[in-house]
């Protein structure tokens, strides 16, 4: 499985080869996939929710539909009023993606968008269906297409969940607290195996540091400087 890291390096290529290529509807089509891949790397939201999102604030009274807003201050908030869990979700989008969605909206959006458009924030580029939102189905082949055409393996929206979470427990496995509330699971034991995976994570970590001290004042200058090459060799080859 892919790190976050690459699939947002991903994301970002995507939006530069965009960019680089001028305004079309292919090159919007590119700039659209690079910046789903980004906000799942952010926001882990559910396909549901990822393809039912709009443009504006939410309808009064509404208790359905996933909405992405102008802030006063600046930014976004994202606001998914019915999750699989069934509670209302409202957070603000990250810093990351703040850019690449307002170049999204005043730039690219404007080349695909269509009086069947709507305030609909993802749309198709298939002909014949130029202009429609993207449905779920849809979404979720033109994230799998360029993956896989990328990396050989196809990743859909929801294995996007499973890398952040497995990002936490191999980078930071003191915050696996976090996992349920980023994936909108009301039952924390929904993420057990990832809890579980955190605590190895961090005992093996405990361990490769006590060995790392013991080696440390073991070892002679030379033999230090010698172990501090050999394994900065060994992270250049990864």
């Amino acid at each position: 499985m892919r790190s976050v890291i690459e699939l947002r390096e991903l994301a970002r290529g995507l939006m530069a080869r965009a960019e680089k290529a001028g305004r079309s509807r292919r090159a919007a089509a590119l700039f659209q996939k690079g910046l789903i891949i980004l906000m799942l790397t952010h926001h882990p939201i559910r396909r549901r929710n990822l393809h039912e999102l709009c443009i504006g604030q939410a309808p009064k009274n509404a208790i359905t539909g996933s909405f992405i807003d102008h802030l006063p201050g600046g930014g976004f908030s994202l606001m998914l009023l019915d999750t699989k869990n069934g509670d209302h979700r409202v957070e603000q989008l990250a810093a990351d993606v703040v850019g690449p969605m307002e170049r999204w909206l005043t730039h690219w959006r404007i080349a695909l968008a269509t009086e069947r458009s709507g305030e609909a924030l993802w749309l198709s580029a298939c002909p014949g269906f130029i202009g429609s939102p993207l449905m779920p189905k849809s979404l979720t082949e033109c994230v799998m297409d360029i993956t896989a055409e990328e990396f050989g393996l196809g990743l859909g929206p929801h294995l996007f969940r499973d890398v952040t979470a497995t990002a936490i427990v191999d980078h930071a496995p003191e915050l696996v607290d976090l996992i349920p509330r980023l994936l909108g699971h009301r039952d924390p034991r929904s993420c057990q195996p990832y809890i579980q995976q955190a605590s190895t994570t961090a005992a093996a970590r405990t361990l490769e540091d006590v060995i790392e001290r013991r080696l440390g004042r073991s070892m002679t200058p030379h033999e230090k400087n010698q172990r501090a090459a050999l394994l900065n060799r060994l992270e250049k080859r990864r």
